[in-house]
């Protein structure tokens, strides 16, 4: 089971891999653990694969870029014992917080796709460690790329995600901005009126 390789080969991480409060952080931290201890090709089910991945072999660490920024671990392809993936193994107890109660950041900051970009950030030599480009290998919705058939279920997504990128787009973040430049200013003014 997966419980009894998280024991055997991380038991210093098995307490935190337990009290994740989301399953989906499980099965990142899984994917981590898994591809570090035997290397090969990790992809999500919502993945069809359509043409062969071994030109990539050449590389330590694959991924595809991420929209905004990072890469996606919808796709990951590494070495056995990747340095790059220890990495992000070694971190996930130092990343593992709850953002404001809400899933979609707790998941992405601390041990979903943003995690693992922050820690490729932080990687001293990227050279050997190839971020697919985007747009034309983003695995963002349901797209078809060079070498997937992306039928995007973002299946673990919550309310939460669908509120922030709604908040995200151009206008809508336009819109809150202006409230919150309005609110800031009533407050401020009121403060100033009761002073008198």
């Amino acid at each position: 089971t997966a419980s009894a390789f998280v024991a055997e080969r991380f038991p210093e991480l098995l307490d935190m891999w337990n009290a994740y409060p989301y399953p989906v952080e499980r099965v990142d931290a899984l994917r981590y653990m898994v591809l570090y201890e035997f290397g090969g090709v990790i992809l999500d089910m919502d993945l069809k694969c359509k043409r062969a991945l071994g030109p990539l072999r050449r590389f330590d660490f694959v991924a595809p870029e991420a929209q905004p920024v990072g890469f996606s671990i919808g796709f990951m392809m590494a070495a056995r014992r990747n340095d790059f993936v220890g990495a992000i193994v070694r971190n996930l107890t130092t990343y593992n917080r709850q953002w404001l109660g809400l899933p979609y950041p707790s998941v992405m900051f601390s041990t979903g796709c943003h995690y693992a970009s922050v820690i490729h950030l932080g990687q001293a030599n990227r050279t050997n460690l190839k971020i697919l480009p985007g747009p034309m290998h983003s695995l963002s919705g349901r797209v078809t790329t060079p070498l997937f058939d992306h039928l995007g279920s973002s299946s673990w997504h919550s309310y939460d995600a669908r509120l922030i990128i709604t908040l995200g787009h151009g206008t809508n973040l336009l819109f809150f901005v202006g409230v919150g430049i309005a609110l800031a200013l009533f407050w401020r003014r009121r403060t100033i009126l009761r002073r008198l």
